[in-house]
């Protein structure tokens, strides 16, 4: 019987080298990360629409082939509120990025990222990618998002998703679900978790899987996409929450602290069930 949980926080050194400015930057969602259906990435299809009314470029890089595949080539389908789905043929444009000469003649993955002619009805598929490719693709979009809608914050523990972290690594403003949002907390100088959580800051915009706010979302990625200085101002304090999450020297506390103690009984209620 298990009786002693501990979890394992990775820390994470941001760079802070991809700093692309604000012009250059596409009105543009990046999606980064596995297709698994656990990280919902039919959010971006489902609201495709609400997305284009608005002026933004969907995209998704990730690996596509993987245990509870949300997507693969001739298998993609639309959802529709009655429950029923259909292959959504028309609605997704896949890109090899093996194939890029053979499908896209002329074309490079440098072009791919930052080719603006295209159909905003659609959310463009790249499969896998080369991490620094990846990085760069979403370093020029405004948004970047990967989402955990686990139920159980005891299983997400004090984290984000890795790639939401490359998101902001890249300079880039992350997209995240309520419940990482609401849980991400940070520590105090002797490691014991405080009341300050990413969702009380600046620190990305969160997405209820049912789609109940989704409204004020959208309202809230319009206005900080037509501000550069808003935009930067909570790029910055994005980036500085999650350096002081995922500090290192804190999460070898944090973790020395929960392998050594008798029991964890403390650490388990410090996240909300």
């Amino acid at each position: 019987m298990i009786d002693k949980y501990v979890h394992l926080q990775h820390p994470y050194r941001f760079s802070e080298t991809a700093n692309v400015e604000f012009e250059k930057k596409y009105k543009r969602i990046t999606y980064l990360g596995r297709f698994s259906l656990l990280k919902d990435p039919m959010l971006l299809m489902r609201h495709r629409e609400q997305f284009a009314a608005n002026g933004y470029q969907l995209e998704m890089r990730g690996l596509d082939r993987s245990p509870a595949v949300a997507f693969t080539p001739g298998l993609v389908y639309e959802f529709h509120e009655d429950g029923t789905r259909e292959p959504a043929l028309n609605t997704i444009e896949y890109i090899s990025i093996k194939n890029i000469e053979r499908d896209h003649p002329g074309k490079t993955t440098y072009d791919l990222v930052h080719f603006t002619d295209r159909d905003l009805s659609k959310v463009y598929l790249f499969g896998r990618y080369k991490r620094d490719e990846g990085l760069e693709a979403v370093s020029y979009s405004q948004f970047g998002c990967n989402f955990n809608h686990n139920r159980n914050p005891l299983r997400l523990g004090n984290n984000i998703e890795y790639s939401v972290a490359e998101v902001i690594d890249a300079g880039t403003i992350p997209l995240l679900n309520y419940t990482t949002m609401e849980n991400c907390r940070l520590y105090d100088e002797n490691g014991k978790i405080t009341d300050e959580r990413a969702i009380d800051h600046s620190c990305g915009i969160c997405f209820m899987k049912d789609g109940s706010n989704f409204e004020d979302a959208l309202a809230q990625l319009n206005k900080l996409s037509s501000n550069k200085d808003l935009y930067n101002q909570y790029r910055r304090d994005c980036l500085e929450f999650y350096k002081k999450l995922y500090d290192p020297k804190m999460v070898a506390t944090r973790l020395v602290r929960d392998l050594t103690s008798k029991d964890n009984s403390e650490a388990l209620s410090e996240f909300k069930i």
